[in-house]
């Protein structure tokens, strides 16, 4: 793929987003939280070592649930 058409379909779907009302980008971050949390990435691994290291005292569901909700916000602002 040339990097014009890449470029085009990047600002193609960004426009997109753009253009959508704040709550359904709200349900596509939900949706790719789904794949953040089953895929290995990079974003995942460093979110749950910045949990770890700042909340060491906390048990390892609520320290789950710190991660998910980064995640979640991260993309939030992210779309």
């Amino acid at each position: 793929m040339s990097q014009r058409l890449k470029s085009s379909l990047a600002v193609g779907v960004l426009t997109l987003l753009g253009k959508l009302p704040l709550r359904w980008l709200h349900r596509i971050s939900n949706a790719l939280i789904f794949l953040l949390l089953i895929f290995p990435n990079q974003s995942h691994r460093q979110t749950k070592i910045n949990i770890e290291r700042c909340f060491p005292e906390l048990n390892p569901t609520h320290k789950a649930n710190l991660v998910r909700q980064s995640l979640r916000h991260t993309l939030y602002a992210a779309l």
